[in-house]
């Protein structure tokens, strides 16, 4: 993805005034500093998130499960009922016979 030129340069000559800010020997250690400041944000986010995530998924991947296979069921079994209607329609000998 390319970015746009003038944001590509603002950005450029923020970082070098704000390098040049911090100076020249601590740059690299507050550089560090902000770089586990940010990775611990998003391990304690992943830690926090991760059991809710899943707690989703799961609530959302056994009922679809659940009614899926309810579907199935039910779609076959009017399939059954439907030829077994027909079968009793067409006989009234034997519908007769069932009766008694």
């Amino acid at each position: 993805m390319r970015s746009d030129p003038c944001w590509t340069l603002s950005a450029e000559v923020f970082q070098s005034v704000l390098f040049h800010l911090m100076g020249n020997a601590g740059r690299p250690y507050i550089i560090g500093l902000i770089s586990d400041c940010v990775r611990d944000a998003l391990l304690l986010l992943v830690q926090v998130l991760g059991p809710i995530l899943l707690i989703c998924a799961v609530s959302l991947c056994f009922p679809g499960t659940f009614s899926g296979a309810s579907f199935r069921g039910t779609t076959s079994s009017i399939e059954g009922d439907g030829c077994w209607t027909q079968a009793w329609v067409a006989e009234p000998v034997t519908r007769n016979a069932v009766l008694q």
